[in-house]
């Protein structure tokens, strides 16, 4: 029997969303919002003070099916600002690739993984209490030929996940309370910091190289 299955979901206080579905009959969709306004407070700061906030994106996928002329799959995802055109990273991933479209605004590296992306969206705020009002959308459709031979699916379901960059003393709340708050937050580490990482990556690979010299020393 032709069957149809679509599902949607999203958390504020993991930045996880998912989306996906399923058809060997006419079209189906599925599709989630997450939207929330921040409020950063950042010490010693005045009106013109500039700080940089990044937001890191990590959406992964998979569709497929049996193809035919009719037979159509497609996920869309966008996250940005709200009401700023500029600012946003998007990605059309589509069953036909001349319909694949990916655009990156936001100022940040990003990479193009399978059916997926990775990417960091930067935004610099100015201020002592900056208010961000972000918004993250994914958008699943499949459609297949409508006989029992045919079938397309379209899965984003657990695979998207927002997190949040923030300068170390840096503070923020959200309008919902909870965004994040099931997350690992990162911060920026100060120059000394990365210096104080980078000599203590230099001094493990230096005792794993006396303990690989050593091994090889003993089974000689």
């Amino acid at each position: 029997m032709p069957g149809t299955t679509a599902f949607a979901y999203g958390d504020l206080a993991t930045g996880k969303l998912g989306a996906s579905v399923s058809t060997n009959f006419a079209g189906t969709n599925a599709k989630v919002t997450l939207s929330e306004k921040l409020t950063f407070t950042i010490p010693g700061a005045t009106a013109d003070t500039l700080t940089p906030i990044s937001f890191t994106i990590n959406l992964e996928g998979l569709m497929g099916g049996r193809a035919t002329d009719r037979t159509r799959m497609q996920a869309i995802y966008q996250f940005g600002q709200a009401g700023i055109a500029g600012g946003y990273v998007s990605l059309n991933v589509d069953n036909d690739p001349a319909g694949n479209q990916f655009i990156n605004d936001c100022g940040g590296p990003a990479s193009l993984t399978g059916f997926g992306m990775q990417a960091v969206c930067s935004f610099t705020v100015k201020g002592a209490t900056p208010v961000v009002d972000i918004v993250n959308n994914l958008d699943v459709t499949a459609s297949s030929c409508g006989n029992e031979g045919c079938f397309a699916f379209v899965d984003y379901s657990n695979t998207s996940t927002l997190g949040l960059r923030i300068p170390n003393g840096v503070t923020y709340t959200s309008d919902s309370g909870v965004f994040l708050t099931n997350a690992a937050t990162a911060t920026v580490p100060e120059p000394a910091s990365w210096a104080m990482m980078m000599i203590g990556f230099g001094l493990i690979g230096a005792a794993q190289r006396r303990r690989t010299n050593s091994l090889q020393t003993a089974s000689a």
